[in-house]
This record gives C-alpha cells, structure tokens and sequence, in this order.
C-alpha cells in the first residue's frame, strides 16, 4: 500500500473549518498500483487548496518526499462522492506519468520563481523592519527631550 502524504495545511490557505474538524468539501487522491490496477490513497485536502476540482487529462506535480523532487501525475477519473451526511467531495483517480520533459521543467520553474518570490517578501520585511525601528528610535528620542516651555505673552 501506498504511504498517504500527510495532510499538511499549505500557507496562505484559509480552512473553512475549525481545527481538527473535518473539511465540509474535500478531495481525495488515489494512485493506480502498477503491479495489479488497485486504488491506494495519496492524500486528501480540504477542497480550498485546490480552488477547484482538476478534471480528467490535468497533471498534478506534487513533492516527493521519499525520493525528492517530484512526482506527475494525470487525473485519469473523476468521482464526485456524496456521503449523504454533510460531507461530499471529489475522489480522483490519478496515474502516474513521466517525470522528465516538460513536467520536470515545470517544477524546477516553479520553484525557481518561488524561490525568487520568497527572496523579495523577505527583503520588504526586512525594509519594513529597519523603518518601524527607525521610527520607534525616533520616538524614544523624542520622548526625552524636555517639553517644551509655553510662551510668554
């Protein structure tokens, strides 16, 4: 069986659910198993992560973390799965394809660029951080200076 990636929240995202509830909307992904066509599960995330539900002949690049890199696949069904409770969401069945070419390239261009991105966040912070600490210098000077006297009419 294949090891399911945990469930890790991505930044930025806002989960519409309290913590440890579980996702009103969620979608599920499941490989193929090579040696005898069975379905094991990938991982699951609240539908938000997406923006919306891949459709058949997409190709997902998700981090491998056992071997590095990445891993493609291609969305080859799709399943929307109502529970008949409060719970629905999108089971897709995935395969995996070939890493190297253009998905490859993908991946290192993405994380180049996000790379690149995270380098300018940081330095507006840091530009952010010196202003706010020249300012409150500024006003730590200004509050030992002595106060001002009123003028005399």
């Amino acid at each position: 069986m294949a090891k399911k990636i945990q469930n890790i929240p991505q930044e930025g995202s806002i989960p519409n659910e309290p913590p440890g509830e579980r996702p009103l909307v969620e979608i599920r992904t499941y490989s193929i198993a090579a040696a005898d066509g069975r379905l094991e599960e990938l991982n699951s995330y609240p539908f938000e992560t997406y923006g919306t539900c891949p459709v058949v002949g997409d190709t997902i690049l998700t981090r491998d973390y056992i071997r590095g890199g990445t891993t493609p696949y291609v969305v080859r069904k799709r399943y929307f799965v109502d529970e008949g409770s409060r719970y629905t969401g999108w089971a897709l069945v995935l395969q995996e394809v070939d890493p190297t070419g253009q998905p490859l390239q993908v991946w290192e261009e993405w994380n180049e660029a996000t790379e690149f991105w995270n380098d300018v966040a940081d330095e507006e912070r840091a530009e952010l951080y010196d202003e706010f600490v020249q300012q409150l210098r500024k006003r730590i000077e200004d509050t030992k200076k002595p106060p001002r006297k009123p003028r005399k009419k």
